[in-house]
């Protein structure tokens, strides 16, 4: 324990402690203050100097700036100047041709430019069509069944794409569209058009309006559902129908009926290919027939090989095979049939008709008095016979003279 001591002479007043305390905390506060003012005049004296070199014009270097902006604002306003110019031009040139042509009589001339609201003249474009050959005609719906109608949808469709520029509003397509359907089925369009016409002077008919319309004349969706399941429990190949196009006939039954099962379809596929193809199948292992795609290409391989063999396809072809010899000549490599040769006493006209050669009938012969000149029949003067029952009348008629 440190002692206190006790001379008066080292205890420090607490007044003249406080004070220079207080002294010295003053001087360390002018101290810093000094610096901390020194410090920011110098950052003021900076910032002064960087807003007097961005304050000039052009900054550091603001007469070459200066200079290339004057430059580029004159090249922008001569670029415009030229470029009226040449507009100018072409539209009058463009005018004198349009006045040469009707002034000649050409009256469409007038027709070939359009002026634009604001003055301009702008020439109508043509659009350029590919040259390409234009599609066969759409097939003729009739409303036989859904396969019908998709044939006449696909074919219209594909002109619509193909001959895009000759298509262009909805009225071209139906009216191209109800070209190809059945007298019955147009007279129930231009009453349905008729109807709607009075319910709304500004209905307008559409593609897919036409397109429902005929669909609905196969029947309700339920009749066409009907149909459609009708047609799956009867389907089978026909003969020269590849598997690809029983597949494609099935899937618009199965897209009718609304069937996704994608095993009853493959035992759809399999019942209603030919009996030949279907047991050449059965053969191969489970793993190669368990969905549609396998059985199509199991199949189109069987039908090929078939085919090649000549054990399906068309019976007619077959037969006409079976009959002509391997080594007989085929039906065009023979020889043109000869003309058969004229009977004698007669003569071929230049067209190829027989003509008789034997000299003219006597006029008072049994034949040129129209007389049968058959033997056994009755009798006769001699020179012919007749039927027995026209010799009254032959001998009335002429004066035969009896012989003996």
């Amino acid at each position: 324990m440190t002692p206190i001591p006790t001379n008066p002479s080292h205890i420090i007043p607490q007044d003249d402690r406080l004070e220079s305390v207080t002294a010295q905390v003053a001087s360390g506060v002018s101290t810093r203050g000094d610096k901390g003012h020194s410090q920011s005049e110098e950052q003021q004296n900076a910032e002064a100097a960087s807003e007097n070199i961005v304050g000039r014009p052009g900054g550091a270097d603001g007469p070459h700036v200066d200079q290339i902006a004057s430059v580029r604002a004159e090249q922008v306003r001569k670029l415009a100047e030229l470029r009226e110019w040449v507009r100018d031009q072409q539209e009058i040139e463009i005018l004198e041709d349009v006045r040469r042509r009707y002034v000649l009589g050409d009256r469409s001339a007038i027709q070939s430019i359009t002026i634009t609201p604001n003055g301009a003249t702008k020439p109508k474009t043509i659009q350029s069509r590919p040259n390409l050959p234009r599609p066969g005609p759409p097939h003729t719906y009739k409303k036989k069944n859904r396969a019908d109608y998709d044939m006449w949808e696909r074919d219209c469709e594909s002109h619509y794409t193909q001959v895009a520029s000759e298509f262009e509003t909805e009225e071209q397509k139906v009216d191209f569209g109800i070209q190809y359907v059945s007298q019955t089925l147009k007279t129930l369009w231009e009453v349905y058009c008729q109807q709607q016409a009075l319910i709304c002077s500004e209905w307008k008919p559409t593609w897919e309006m036409l397109k429902q319309k005929m669909l609905d004349a196969l029947g309700t969706p339920a009749e066409r559902r009907q149909a459609a399941y009708n047609s799956l429990k009867r389907c089978k190949q026909r003969s020269g129908q590849s598997p690809t196009d029983l597949l494609a006939y099935l899937s618009r039954l199965w897209e009718e009926v609304g069937d996704y099962n994608p095993q009853r379809h493959v035992n759809e596929f399999v019942s209603a290919l030919s009996e030949l193809i279907r047991n050449n199948l059965f053969l191969l292992p489970v793993n190669q027939r368990e969905t549609v795609p396998q059985v199509e290409e199991q199949a189109n391989a069987i039908y090929r090989r078939l085919l090649k063999s000549n054990k399906i396809g068309n019976r007619k072809f077959r037969g006409s095979k079976r009959k002509q010899g391997p080594s007989e000549p085929s039906e065009d490599q023979r020889s043109p049939k000869r003309s058969k040769r004229g009977r004698r006493g007669q003569k071929r006209s230049a067209k190829g008709e027989s003509q008789s050669n034997s000299p003219a009938i006597a006029q008072g012969s049994i034949k040129g008095n129209g007389g049968n000149t058959r033997r056994g029949y009755g009798r006769g003067n001699g020179r012919g016979r007749i039927k027995s029952g026209d010799a009254a009348t032959y001998h009335s008629r002429h004066r035969v003279p009896r012989i003996g």
